[in-house]
């Protein structure tokens, strides 16, 4: 076979493979508040931390509106998570339409009388 050829084999390959190891870009099904601009985020950010322990379910719906995810606790309590996500630009060396994203999400979880008694958050 001529060298053109396997060379033309060798990129295809490459190619593909690339192409196939490179993850799938991240959808917006996994339930986030989606925003691009970070002085809004770093605000809703303030805002959800602002909410703590002793806060009724009626003034964390009033202040942070609905909730992107609703659970039941192992207590039967509810568990009401904000999810917040912010896209920083391109992701630098990716073959995919994907953005760099800041995400905060925070977990309050609420008594059998809807208080707040505990706010778990993951940055």
């Amino acid at each position: 076979m001529p060298h053109k050829f396997l060379w033309f084999i060798l990129i295809g390959l490459v190619i593909v493979l690339g192409c196939v190891s490179s993850p799938a870009p991240v959808g917006s099904a996994d339930n986030y508040q989606e925003m691009f601009d970070p002085d809004l985020f770093n605000e809703r950010v303030k805002l959800i931390d602002s909410m703590g322990p002793g806060t009724t379910r009626e003034d964390l719906l009033r202040t942070l509106g609905e909730p992107q995810v609703r659970e039941v606790g192992p207590d039967g309590g509810t568990i009401l998570i904000y999810r917040v996500r912010c896209y920083m630009g391109p992701e630098p060396l990716s073959r995919w339409p994907r953005h760099m994203s800041a995400t905060y999400e925070a977990r309050f979880v609420l008594d059998s009388q809807g208080r707040v008694k505990a706010v778990q958050t993951n940055p």
